[in-house]
């Protein structure tokens, strides 16, 4: 992270870009914490991560918690309530999480003013990252885990302030925010949005609205959001949950893992392994997926990446440019996308 004149320099998708949100100071925070934590000073802070949100590894006590701060202006006060109310639920069921630290008053969620606005801060206990064992054993449990905390989810009706992660967020209003960005790339656009029309159809023909099948999601399982303690998975960054098809939750994972072999395991496809193959295995082992279900993780596989391009579409109207739209990002992610849709129309067209 650098500053250069007004603007900040931060990482977004791996290349460093400038935004207008400047990070709170780590000197402010450390007057900042005690205030709100029974903590004995002295505290240590720094910025660990800036993005989607300010992340910082703060040291009290001889323990290890990491600082959330909200960045952008996406979510309201009501949506960290929210989230933080979900995560000490699935904490207090026994879900391997990164519990949120209760304030003095009780809540999970304080605020700090910025020059860009306010912030909302939450303080996570640390997710260690001691992995080992073997990895189909870690893979069951990785989908074991994810099913609990769907089926766990369900026992509580949550009011989530949040917009649900329906068809609107996940194929309306993507396509929306990219258009400006495909205006020398009309063909690719058409193709796209046919695509996508398409696949929307066949979710509202095939896929259910009601438990178990949508309800609570993760919303974002990615490598980078579970570590391992031994074989056990262990969850934090729920900023992208809400209600939505738990089969989009699984389609975001085999996405993401995809990537993973990609880069690792040259000529394997993740979806086609034994590790995916034990991740359904231990998601079933708590939760049965029906065929239309794992059918389904391959039409929301190829929607995740044009709502990743959604996404990044929002961080530039917000000030934060992004490299998702260069050509070579373009057409990597452009060819990943159209390998996802041509899976999913055997499905569709079967």
């Amino acid at each position: 992270m650098y500053c250069y004149k007004k603007c900040i320099l931060v990482e977004v998708g791996g290349k460093i870009v400038m935004s207008t949100d400047f990070p709170v100071s780590a000197e402010e925070l450390i007057i900042e914490i005690p205030k709100h934590y029974n903590f004995i000073e002295p505290i240590k802070c720094e910025l660990f991560r800036a993005g989607l949100n300010d992340v910082y590894k703060t040291e009290i006590e001889n323990k290890t918690y990491f600082l959330r701060i909200s960045r952008l202006g996406i979510y309201e006060y009501r949506d960290y309530e929210d989230e933080t109310a979900i995560i000490d639920f699935l904490h207090d069921n026994n879900i391997d999480v990164a519990a949120p630290v209760r304030c003095n008053d009780g809540n999970f969620v304080w605020t700090i003013e910025k020059p860009s606005g306010t912030g909302y801060c939450v303080l996570f206990h640390e997710a260690k990252n001691e992995p080992s064992g073997d990895e189909l054993i870690k893979s069951y449990n990785l989908g074991k885990t994810v099913a609990c905390m769907h089926v766990t989810a369900d026992k509580k009706d949550f009011i989530i302030n949040r917009k649900p992660i329906d068809l609107i967020q996940l194929i309306q209003n993507p396509l929306e925010l990219i258009k400006p960005h495909f205006l020398d790339r009309t063909d690719e656009y058409n193709y796209i949005c046919e695509a996508m029309n398409e696949m929307r159809d066949f979710i509202q023909k095939t896929l259910k609205t009601e438990k178990p099948y949508y309800g609570f999601c993760h919303g974002d399982i990615q490598p980078s959001n579970y570590y391992y303690i031994g074989e056990q998975p262990v969850f934090f960054d729920f900023d992208c949950m809400g209600n939505g098809w738990r089969s989009h939750d699984i389609g975001v994972l085999a996405l993401n893992n995809t990537f993973v072999y990609l880069a690792t395991k040259q000529n394997i496809n993740y979806i086609e392994s034994d590790e995916w193959k034990e991740f359904i295995k231990g998601y079933n082992s708590i939760r049965k997926l029906d065929a239309d279900e794992i059918n389904a993780v391959n039409i929301f596989a190829a929607i995740r990446i044009v709502w990743v391009w959604g996404v990044h579409a929002d961080l530039i109207k917000r000030g934060t440019p992004s490299p998702l739209f260069e050509d070579n990002y373009f057409k990597y992610f452009y060819n990943v996308f159209k390998y996802w849709y041509e899976r999913a129309l055997k499905i569709i067209k079967d």
